[in-house]
């Protein structure tokens, strides 16, 4: 009864109804007879679901008030017709974990739109999802939510290619087809984009609930024919709640017109969004053209109403997960080891895969060089391995990006060909020398897996025969006839050249290998690139990426870009700011533009300090002596100027150290020590910089000094104490720089607070409930906590926390002897330094003053000012009794 009760409560909601005003519509009608313990009931249920929807932490969120405070939308129903049909779908194909988290976000975005059967309306929101994460299964969730709550018009807008937009048309038309028959009328077909439908948009085409959907791509001819239809409707489109989804965002939608002019694509999205009911819900995994939107253009597609940050798939592939964490992201310190899937492609072989110009491509003969050659036999080999096993996805597929320029995807593939058909040859008649490298491949490649492999190479020779068999070369371009499918009935294994089509939402299924040389000069161009994000179950360890080195350095510092944007999206919504009145700011890159420049002449430049930040010391000149005894003279120095051996405490934590210490001291040392070159957000000037603009307000002006010391049985160092000081071990990262130590991270979550008034004991008890789990889930909630702490019992103090480090640090579990060991780029190694070295980590307090440390781009809100109505009318009024409004 109470849940029948509470859908006659939806029904008022879904017409623009406050929740009080519905409960009373439903409650207190003459006719309902309802006794007051049902009563209670309802209300209490109607607000557990709303609250389901507020306190949701996955995804984060930043929307306005007047969304969090007037809910609408209460969740499913249990008189849902296409969610419950589309969940099943989902929790046969994926885990349930996952169907959870796709259920949760799903619900959380259609919450964020408007009332469907309320006042007119006009929504614009963006979700950022990750690179091939699943943003497609989103979509289809927030479609099948809101058709059940009463949207009855969808558009989805994919890419600019017909081929993307068939496959997500294909995805679409899956959905439907798991729905009553009827229920979805569909101009287009996986054949053909949009033109003028057989029928208008009338009363009649909404009867019993009937919906339209819509898939096209975004081009200017198409969206015309659309908005034209859609026009043609007139008052009768208020009949049809729409919804606008636009994935791949940040592509072709972005008004990059000359100046007075509106692109032609932006112009008519523009026009289909004057519907009277509509919402634009842009998805994309590259948000930084969207970010930087004018805000102050009322009609165009900057984010206003809210920004969803979709949460991070537990086996997902991700950027983090195969290039390793990027220098300058708070990390723990751990001394574990990453994946091992990152060979390197020198710069003379780039030169031999890559024509000059497109003026030579014609008198271009592309060879299959050394690494070429490693990464093709490795996909035979591991698709030949994958089809043994028999389990995840059954296609396999090779990426190989080289080129923007499609004649010269068909020049290489032609020579990529050539290797396959001799290959195959030479394998059929059992070549000894062709056997001999794929078996040499294999062994040198299972020495460096992240976890044993399973199968002997005579276990998988028979499979890696027929997989050669079973391989078509596929160039995938506009000049090729050739086309990229996945058959339903069997497996496709192709190697798949390609440019542009490539790096825009279509999926490689089962992608294996990859080999990329291309470069790209902007964040969002590259990160789409990257083909081979997404899921790889069952065969994680046979994934490998061929590539330059400059490109693994440049992927390693968009996950730091990637992450703080994250980060700030979920501050944001903690504190109940909007996209409105808080812009996200998007760190630069020495060699990196964030994006296309007519996509950034709106944007401003944005500085960003170390509020609340810990940065720490990670790159070290291990191996020059002056260098490293510089910074212990330095660390000596500081710790005389302290005060020395008489002011030396011990604090409840158990470590030691001083308190109190003037900055000018602290601010000595800092000028004085030395800093890594390469730490670009860590420098002298930087920090010392921020701190003197601090001071001014009496933050920052006194500090305390933790030394981090080792257990009893590690070597000493001389820091000038009557006492030697134990070193602490730090391990090198294998893909460190040649003459340099990256030691990743030096700081632990609980150096935060080893100068509070408490002690272990007591820290540990206080925060119990906040367990850090094997995989680090709770980290960021122990750190946050702990920052918490740290204001209430040393407020506007900094901490200062010195690491002496052992020369010869060694990771755990090293076995010098180990060839994976000697071989892994993302494991941990010895140090092997020529000295003790000293490493810092300061923790600051929130500041009190604005100041930068590193430079960002962000989207200028100055021309967008959302007043209060009661705060607008109270100004009238008073202005009013002044005697000072003539009309």
């Amino acid at each position: 009864m109470v849940r029948n009760i509470s859908d006659h409560v939806r029904n008022y909601l879904a017409l623009g109804k406050s929740v009080d005003a519905a409960l009373a519509e439903v409650l207190d009608a003459p006719w309902a007879a309802i006794d007051d313990d049902v009563k209670s009931a309802v209300r209490e249920h109607v607000q557990v679901e709303l609250n389901k929807n507020v306190s949701v932490q996955d995804p984060a969120s930043l929307t306005q008030n007047v969304i969090e405070t007037g809910q609408w939308y209460l969740g499913p129903s249990s008189k849902d017709h296409a969610w419950p049909r589309y969940e099943e779908f989902l929790r046969a194909t994926i885990q349930d974990d996952a169907t959870e988290a796709v259920d949760a976000a799903s619900t959380r975005i259609v919450s964020l739109l408007r009332p469907p059967r309320g006042d007119d309306f006009l929504v614009r929101g963006l979700v950022l999802g990750y690179v091939q994460s699943g943003k497609t299964t989103s979509f289809i969730s927030v479609m099948a939510k809101a058709f059940d709550a009463g949207y009855r018009v969808f558009v989805v807008m994919s890419g600019i290619t017909e081929n993307l937009r068939a496959q997500t048309q294909g995805r679409v038309d899956h959905f439907t087809s798991l729905l009553d028959e009827g229920k979805f009328i569909a101009p287009t077909d996986i054949y053909k984009d949009f033109s003028y439908p057989g029928f208008e948009l009338n009363s009649q085409t909404g009867n019993h609930g009937t919906g339209v959907v819509i898939v096209v791509k975004k081009n200017t001819a198409v969206l015309r024919k659309l908005a034209n239809w859609l026009e043609q409707a007139g008052a009768t489109l208020r009949q049809f709640p729409m919804i606008v989804i636009d994935d791949e965002a940040d592509q072709a939608s972005i008004d990059v017109g000359s100046k007075g002019r509106t692109s032609a694509i932006n112009k008519q999205i523009r026009r289909i969004l004057k519907a009277p009911k509509s919402a634009y819900v842009a998805y994309t995994a590259t948000p930084f053209a969207n970010l930087l939107i004018d805000p102050a253009l009322e009609d165009d597609l900057y984010p206003r109403d809210f920004l969803v940050s979709l949460p991070r798939p537990a086996n997902y592939f991700g950027s983090e997960k195969i290039f390793g964490g990027p220098e300058g992201l708070d990390y723990e310190y751990n001394d574990k080891t990453g994946l091992d899937i990152i060979r390197d492609i020198s710069e003379d072989e780039a030169v031999i895969v890559r024509p000059k110009s497109a003026a030579t491509i014609d008198n271009w003969d592309p060879k299959v060089p050394a690494a070429l050659n490693d990464a093709l036999s490795w996909f035979l080999l591991a698709t030949g391995t994958r089809r043994r096993r028999g389990t995840g996805n059954r296609h396999s597929t090779m990426l190989i990006h080289t080129s923007m320029l499609a004649r010269a995807h068909l020049r290489l593939g032609t020579s990529v060909q050539a290797w396959l058909t001799n290959l195959i040859a030479a394998l059929e008649r059992d070549d000894g020398n062709a056997w001999d490298r794929l078996a040499n491949l294999w062994e040198a490649e299972c020495l460096r897996a992240h976890q044993p492999v399973p199968e002997s190479f005579e276990d998988i020779r028979a499979d890696v025969l027929e997989a050669a068999r079973a391989t078509r070369v596929v160039c995938d371009n506009y000049l090729s006839t050739d086309r990229l499918s996945y058959a339903a009935d069997e497996p496709t294994t192709a190697i798949v050249i390609g440019g542009n089509t490539l790096s825009r939402g279509l999926t490689l299924e089962g992608l294996t290998s990859s080999y990329f040389v291309r470069s790209a000069s902007a964040y969002d161009t590259l990160l789409q690139m990257g083909r081979w994000f997404g899921y790889r179950e069952g065969y994680e360890d046979l994934v490998r990426i061929w590539m330059l080195e400059e490109l693994q350095r440049w992927f390693a510092d968009l996950s730091l870009v990637e992450s703080e944007i994250r980060d700030q999206i979920e501050s944001y919504a903690h504190e109940s700011r909007s996209p409105a009145d808080t812009a996200v700011r998007i760190r630069t890159h020495p060699s990196m533009a964030i994006t296309a420049a007519a996509k950034m002449r709106s944007a401003i430049d944005s500085q960003m300090s170390y509020d609340g930040k810990r940065v720490q010391t990670i790159l070290f000149n291990h191996l020059d002596a002056d260098w490293l005894r510089a910074n212990v003279d330095a660390t000596r120095d500081l710790f005389a100027a302290a005060g020395g051996e008489p002011r030396l405490v011990h604090f409840p934590s158990g470590r030691k150290g001083f308190r109190n210490v003037p900055v000018k001291t602290v601010d000595t040392f800092l000028k004085s020590y030395k800093f890594h070159e390469g730490a670009v957000s860590m420098t002298s000037r930087l920090l010392t910089s921020y701190i003197r603009n601090e001071n001014p307000s009496g933050a920052l002006t006194s500090w305390n000094i933790v030394i981090v010391e080792g257990d009893a049985e590690m070597p000493t160092i001389d820091l000038g104490l009557t006492d030697l000081i134990h070193t602490i071990t730090r391990s090198r990262m294998g893909y460190s720089r040649p003459g340099q130590a990256n030691l990743k991270s030096i700081a632990s979550t609980r150096d935060r607070i080893a100068d509070v008034s408490y002690t272990s004991e007591e820290i540990s008890a206080r925060f119990k409930d906040l367990a850090i789990t094997p995989e680090g889930v709770g980290f960021a909630r122990h750190d946050t906590a702990y920052r918490q702490l740290r204001a209430e019992d040393n407020h506007g103090t900094g901490l200062l926390c010195i690491y002496p480090i052992d020369s010869t640090s060694t990771p755990r579990n090293w076995d010098e002897n180990s060839a994976t060991q000697t071989l892994a780029k993302n494991a941990r190694f010895p140090l092997n330094a020529v000295d003790h070295m000293v490493g810092i980590t300061i923790f600051f307090p929130d500041a009190t003053v604005q100041n930068s440390s590193v430079a960002y781009k962000s989207a200028d809100l100055s021309g967008l000012i959302i007043e209060d109505p009661a705060d607008e009318a109270a100004e009238i009024n008073a202005i009013d009794a002044a005697g000072e409004v003539e009309a």
